[in-house]
């Protein structure tokens, strides 16, 4: 996202519109906002967030009431007008419009009056349904994380909890789409119905082994050995058989020559008698077949020529009375017809007469809607009349209740003062309370320390004296015991003296006064006054102090109680004060009449209102009825100029009485009647007319064919007598002895060409069985042929081949077993092998469901993404903190910073100075927000960043200004808004915001 252009108008500071060009400001790639503090530079940030988001940082609660407290408080409307382009690459340009618009009547009313996104299509702006959301690809939090960063936000990412910064990320990055579970599941899923489905395959191959292979083998192996036998014994038995077959078939062929001779002699008679057949046939055929059928055929004729001329003479006999029953009828249609003009005028009339009614009733009932429209618009009229004066009268109640209305600020001021009062009572009592509360907690404090310096025999006001005596006291015991100890020890060298040796301390000789030793009770008497001398100044030394601190205490306590009675007596004089001001007064019950008397007001109000809209609605209700008379009179005329016109289209003008004698459905009735006696006159008369025609050409066609059919018949009968007498005249020199002998032979419909083939196959094949059987019988060896033996050698054959078969057939189906068995081996190391590879791809899927469970996977993608994050920012951070610190991320996701200063070692990176912290959060914005541009695919990132920078010292804020300036050369933006003047010095290009008293907050840019 790159801002173009903001204009902000009567938001907070910003009384008149202000407009930032974007476009030049971010074309040194480093700029900045600037301006003292409340001057209006975060408004700025805060005006484009809420313009894409609709959502304030500053007013983020639902009882902000947030379009009232964001609108200026001298301005009446609020507009934010930002442009800017997103998109990959940031191709898109993109508005987003926000207006509100205060209540002119309610002072704290203020509603959005225009909230909408538009995108620019070919020069226009278009609205579009999208979310800023979806156009720029993150959530309201994150671009208030990576794109613009509002004050007081820039250390949240750092902040984040390690969950919620992971979610973050996963959410800014998409990561969810590492999230394989589900995937993974289904794969897994479908992997195990696909292990089950092997399993079950392998299930039923179980009997196939190699060893079922190798018996197979074997069985096979001595099959084939006992078939190589069986095919040796057919072999030879086939050779004994071919030895005498050929002789076997002469015989063969012999004995059914023998059969076949004397079949043929059985059949001899009936071919003679066929050859008998084909030989009438042929000779009636030739003389008599053509006579005959002449002969039949014209006596046919002749009949069916007989039928048609009775026909046709009874037609005739009929039509003549037709055609003049049909002259009679046409003669009466043609005088009907002469009468049509005459219907058709008197339908024209009817119409006429129709039209003529329509009109007078349109006439009629224009003028009562005219007169009812004009009734209307008085009634309207007197109702708005009613409605004014009401209006005017609750008018006149709204201002005497608006005139009456006491001050309600003063009465809820009144009202607060009253409620203040009752507290301040409250704290009165409290203070007196606390008081002597005190006072008697320092009176059983000064009676225990009297306790125990009476205990002591002391006196608390001497008790510092009675401390240095004790003091005193157990120095001298112990400065004793020091001198005791030293002559102790003094005593242990004096008893080993002896006189002569030398003092091995004062080296003398002489030992005149040698030290006694005394009692050891002087000892014992010592220690213990000793130990009593140090239990009393411990005694003393406690009450000391607690005497001390009591007189501490009871100073604090005098202060407090002064302080306590002052604030009561302040208390007292302005609750004094409270009770005068309101003596006069019931501030609760004058307030709740207020607020009645308001209510009342806000009704009366609504009141008006309607009765205005009701006003208004009558008023158009009544114009329109005026209009509506208006033109229904104009129709009135119309219809009035219509039917005086109607009237001399009439032929007779005394024919109007036919609208007072008919009624509109009589009329109707006569006129369809008439109609269709029009239209039946031409149709009687055509139909009439082409009866007349067709009967006449009837008559004449039937005489016509009555005088050719007498003709024909004469002619017929001298043909048959020609044809008859040629029949008698060739039967003389026939075979027949009559003419039914030579119908029966026709009749019998003989195929020549068929009985003459059979005739010439049986003579054929006689010649051949003849000839053969005396060929036959000139061989020697049929003499000496045996039958029995031929087939007793065939039987043996067929036997033996008969086993070979089935042998061959067995070695058939072992061979089957052995290449299925093969095959389903084969099948069998291929489904094994591939279940193998199931085996592993389950085990790789349950390492991996492992891995995704939980969202693991997304959460280690995420880490990648924050150490790779961390990698980025270190970059920049290194080169601010002069190599001495980078960032890491430790296991739990929480950013600690490794201190290269002290061995390398790491720390949380909150134990950071404020100024270290900065810089840190600074290189990690960075660096999210050039994330987010590889993301979007962008060719230039957008940064901006609402920060005072004054927790930097002048150094480190010359090594932070450097390092956003070379920003310009990996093509980013950055924004600055900040109230130091060094970095205002630095940045060429910036916006200056200046707040001024009369016209609010003032952009002004440093190119003007």
């Amino acid at each position: 996202m790159i801002p173009q252009l903001l204009k902000i108008k009567g938001i907070y500071s910003y009384k008149v519109e202000q407009v930032i060009d974007f476009e030049k400001l971010i074309s040194s790639g480093v700029f900045g906002i600037f301006g003292a503090v409340g001057s209006g530079k975060s408004s700025i940030l805060e005006a484009m967030i809420f313009a894409l988001y609709g959502r304030s940082d500053r007013l983020n609660k639902g009882g902000d009431n947030l379009y009232y407290n964001m609108l200026n408080l001298q301005s009446d409307e609020m507009s934010i007008d930002f442009t800017f382009s997103a998109g990959a690459n940031n191709d898109h340009r993109y508005r987003a419009l926000v207006k509100a618009k205060r209540n002119k009547k309610n002072f704290d009313q203020v509603k959005a009056d225009t909230r909408q996104l538009y995108q620019e299509v070919n020069g226009d702006w278009q609205p579009i349904s999208q979310t800023a959301e979806e156009i720029i690809g993150m959530s309201y939090e994150h671009f208030k994380q990576t794109i613009i960063i509002p004050q007081g936000k820039f250390r949240e990412f750092i902040d984040l909890a390690p969950k919620d910064r992971s979610e973050m990320m996963k959410e800014l990055f998409h990561l969810h789409r590492f999230d394989l579970y589900e995937q993974n599941k289904k794969l897994t899923n479908e992997t195990l119905a696909e292990q089950q489905i092997l399993i079950g395959q392998l299930s039923t191959l179980e009997a196939y082994t190699t060893e079922v292979l190798t018996q197979l083998q074997a069985e096979e192996s001595e099959q084939k050995k006992s078939l190589k036998q069986l095919e040796q014994k057919v072999k030879e038995a086939s050779l004994r058989v071919k030895e005498i077959e050929q002789v076997a078939s002469l015989y063969e062929e012999y004995q059914k020559l023998q059969e076949e001779q004397q079949q043929l002699s059985k059949e001899k008679p009936a071919i003679d008698e066929i050859s008998h057949l084909l030989q009438a046939d042929q000779e009636a055929k030739l003389h008599f077949k053509e006579k005959l059928r002449q002969l039949e055929d014209t006596t046919l004729e002749k009949e069916k020529a007989s039928k048609e001329m009775a026909l046709y003479d009874s037609n005739v006999k009929k039509l003549i009375p037709k055609l003049a029953s049909v002259a009679e009828t046409y003669e009466k249609a043609k005088e009907e017809l002469s009468k049509k003009s005459y219907f058709k005028e008197l339908v024209r009339d009817f119409k006429t007469v129709l039209k003529l009614q329509s009109l007078q009733k349109a006439v009629d009932d224009s003028q009562i809607l005219a007169k009812t429209e004009s009734e209307k618009a008085k009634n309207a009229l007197a109702k708005t009349e009613q409605i004014s004066q009401l209006i005017t009268e609750k008018e006149v109640a709204l201002e005497k209740l608006e005139t009456e209305l006491p001050d309600l600020t003063m009465l809820t001021r009144a009202s607060e003062q009253e409620k203040a009062a009752q507290k301040l009572q409250q704290e009165i009592t409290q203070k007196v309370a606390q008081i002597k509360q005190i006072n008697e907690r320092l009176d059983v404090d000064k009676r225990n320390l009297d306790d125990q310096a009476l205990k002591l025999q002391v006196s608390l006001d001497t008790i510092d004296e009675s401390v240095h005596v004790a003091q005193s006291d157990l120095k001298s015991i112990r400065e004793q015991g020091q001198k005791w100890l030293i002559k102790q020890a003094l005593l242990t060298h004096a008893e080993k003296l002896q006189e002569g040796d030398p003092c091995p301390i004062c080296g003398a000789t002489h030992h005149p006064d040698l030290l006694k030793a005394e009692s050891d009770k002087h000892t014992e008497n010592l220690q213990n006054s000793e130990n009593t001398l140090l239990e009393k100044l411990d005694q003393l030394l406690q009450l000391q102090r607690a005497y001390d601190s009591f007189k501490s205490a009871a100073s604090e306590r005098e202060r407090q109680i002064k302080q306590l009675e002052k604030d009561n007596t302040d208390l007292q004089n302005e609750l004094k004060q409270l009770q005068e001001k309101l003596q006069d007064i019931n501030p609760s019950v004058a307030l709740e009449k207020a607020k009645y008397q308001q209510e009342r007001i806000k009704k009366l109000k609504i009141e008006i209102s309607e009765l205005r809209a009701q006003e208004q609605t009558l008023r158009k209700e009544a114009q329109q009825a005026i209009e509506n008379s208006n033109q229904l009179q104009i129709k009135w005329k119309e219809f009035e100029q219509a039917y005086k016109e109607t009237i001399s289209q009439l032929n007779d003008p005394a024919k109007v009485n036919l609208i007072k004698e008919n009624t509109p459905e009589k009329l109707r009735e006569r006129i369809e009647k008439g109609e269709i006696k029009i239209a039946g006159l031409d149709s009687t008369f055509t139909t009439a007319e082409n009866e007349k025609r067709t009967t006449e050409l009837e008559l004449q066609r039937d005489k016509q064919q009555l005088e050719f059919l007498t003709k024909s018949l004469s002619t017929l009968d001298q043909k048959l007598a020609d044809i008859q007498s040629a029949v008698a005249e060739a039967m003389q020199s026939s075979r027949f002895k009559s003419i039914a002998e030579v119908h029966d032979i026709l009749s019998k419909n003989i195929d020549v060409a068929k009985e003459t083939a059979k005739i010439e196959s049986f003579r054929k094949r006689q010649d051949f069985v003849t000839a053969r059987l005396a060929t036959l019988n000139q061989h020697q060896a049929l003499q000496s042929y045996d039958p029995t033996l031929y087939k007793t050698l065939e039987k043996a054959l067929k036997e033996a081949t008969h086993i070979k078969d089935e042998a061959s057939r067995q070695h058939a189906v072992i061979e089957k077993q052995i290449k299925e068995v093969q095959l389903k081996l084969e099948e069998k190391d291929k489904l094994l092998q591939k279940k193998e590879g199931l085996d592993l791809r389950l085990s790789l899927l349950n390492e991996l469901r492992r891995l995704f469970t939980g969202s693991g996977f997304v959460n280690y993608i995420s880490t990648i993404y924050l150490k790779e994050l961390c990698q980025t920012a270190n970059i920049r951070f290194m080169t601010l903190t002069r190599n001495s610190l980078s960032l890491e991320l430790n296991e739990d996701n929480t950013f600690i910073v490794r201190d290269h200063l002290n061995g390398g070692n790491t720390r949380l990176l909150k134990t950071l100075s404020g100024g270290q912290t900065f810089q840190a959060a600074l290189c990690l914005a960075l660096a999210l927000a050039e994330k987010v541009k590889s993301l979007n695919q962008s060719n230039q990132s957008f940064f901006f960043l609402d920060e005072g920078f004054g927790s930097l010292d002048k150094n480190s804020l010359n090594i932070v200004f450097e390092t956003l300036k070379s920003l310009r050369k990996e093509n980013r933006i950055v924004g600055i808004i900040s109230h130091v003047e060094d970095l205002q010095q630095e940045i060429a290009l910036y916006a200056n915001i200046t707040l001024d008293k009369e016209k609010g907050s003032q952009v002004k840019m440093s190119y003007e």
